[in-house]
C-alpha cells in the first residue's frame, strides 16, 4: 500500500496508526527513560481528542517562509531541533511539497533530537517519501553544535529548555543561519496555569478512554500487550507538567527576542477553544514568531 500523500492537508504523509506501532516497538529498546511519553504522545494521535492545534497555521507560515527561499537558486537548508515524533517533519514537507515538487527536491532536512526513537522514525519517513533527510541524536543546548540552514524550524522546543538558558539558546540558533535565514517559533502560553493543567488532565483522560477502545476492537496494534500500553498512559497522565521553559504571556516571548541577536519579523497570539467531548471543552494559547539575523 502507497504511503499516505504529503499533499494531503490533513494527513501530511503520515500514518498515525503506523507512527503508533512503530514507536511502541522502538521506544522501550531505545528511549527507556522517557518511553512512556514518547507512546502516549505518539497514540493519543490515534484518537478524535484534538493534539497540535495549530498545524494548518503552522504550515501556512512555514510555506510563506519556503515561497520565499524558493524564488532563489540552490538548495534549501532546513533544521527541526526537536521531534517528538514525524508531526513536524512532515508538516514541513507537506509545505514544500504543495509549492511543488522542484521546491521540496531542493529541500535539505536535518532533524536534533536528544532521543533515537524519533530520530529512526524521521528516517524512516524521508524514506517513504523520498525526501533528503539527516538526523543528529545531541543535546539540543550543547555549544558544540553548528549548521549552515536556511530555515530553522521549532516547535514546542523552548518550553522543556530552562528560562535561565533561553537567550543562549535563541543566539546559538541565529549563529547557524544563512545570511537570508530565518527561525520559524511555535510554543504554547500558559496564561492560566490551573485551569491548563486541569484540561490536560480531562484531554489526557478522555484520549487515555480512546486508546483502550482502539485497542480492544484491535484497531490500534502495537508490541506491547495492551494492558501495558494503558499502564504507561496512566504513568505518563503527568508527563510535561511543570516544564522549566514555559512561556505565561506573549510579553514574555517579545522581552526575550528583543534581549536576543535576532531581528522580529512577525509575532502573532493565536488562541483556540477546542472540543474534547461533547460540553467538555479546553482552551489552548500559542505564539507564533519568525526571526532572521
Amino acid at each position: 500500500m502507497s504511503p499516505p500523500s504529503l499533499l494531503d492537508p490533513v494527513s501530511c504523509g503520515e500514518d498515525v496508526f503506523a507512527n503508533a506501532a512503530r514507536i511502541s516497538d522502538l521506544a522501550p529498546e531505545h528511549c527507556v527513560d522517557c518511553a512512556d511519553n514518547h507512546i502516549r504522545s505518539a497514540v493519543h494521535r490515534c484518537t478524535p481528542v484534538p493534539k497540535g492545534v495549530d498545524r494548518p497555521e503552522f504550515i501556512s507560515l512555514i510555506k510563506g517562509i519556503l515561497a520565499g527561499k524558493a524564488a532563489r537558486p540552490g538548495n534549501i537548508d532546513i533544521v527541526i531541533p526537536g521531534s517528538a515524533d514525524t508531526n513536524i517533519l512532515a508538516a514541513t514537507a507537506h509545505a514544500a511539497a504543495v509549492l511543488g515538487g522542484e521546491v521540496l527536491n531542493r529541500c535539505r532536512f536535518t532533524v536534533i533530537d536528544r532521543c533515537a526513537t524519533p530520530l529512526i522514525l524521521c528516517r524512516e519517513f524521508g524514506a517513504r517519501h523520498r525526501l533528503n533527510v539527516e538526523t543528529l541524536q545531541s543535546d539540543l543546548t550543547a555549544n558544540s553544535l553548528h549548521f549552515a540552514a536556511d530555515i530553522i524550524v521549532v516547535h514546542s522546543v523552548l518550553r522543556f529548555i530552562p528560562h535561565a538558558e533561553h537567550l543562549a539558546f535563541l543566539n546559538r540558533l541565529g549563529s547557524w543561519l544563512n545570511a537570508s535565514g530565518h527561525v520559524i517559533i511555535s510554543n504554547r502560553l500558559r496564561l492560566d496555569k490551573a485551569a491548563e493543567a486541569d484540561s490536560e488532565f480531562r484531554k489526557r483522560s478522555a484520549a487515555n478512554a480512546a486508546i483502550g477502545e482502539r485497542l480492544a476492537e484491535g484497531a490500534l496494534l502495537t508490541r506491547e500487550p495492551s494492558t501495558v500500553v494503558l499502564e504507561r498512559l496512566q504513568r505518563a497522565m503527568h508527563d510535561c507538567d511543570g516544564l522549566p521553559g514555559e512561556f505565561g504571556s506573549l510579553d514574555e516571548v517579545r522581552q526575550l527576542i528583543a534581549r536576543s541577536q535576532l531581528q522580529e519579523i512577525s509575532l502573532e497570539y493565536l488562541s483556540w477553544t477546542i472540543e474534547i467531548t461533547p460540553g467538555n471543552t479546553f482552551d489552548r494559547h500559542r505564539v507564533h514568531a519568525v526571526l532572521s539575523r
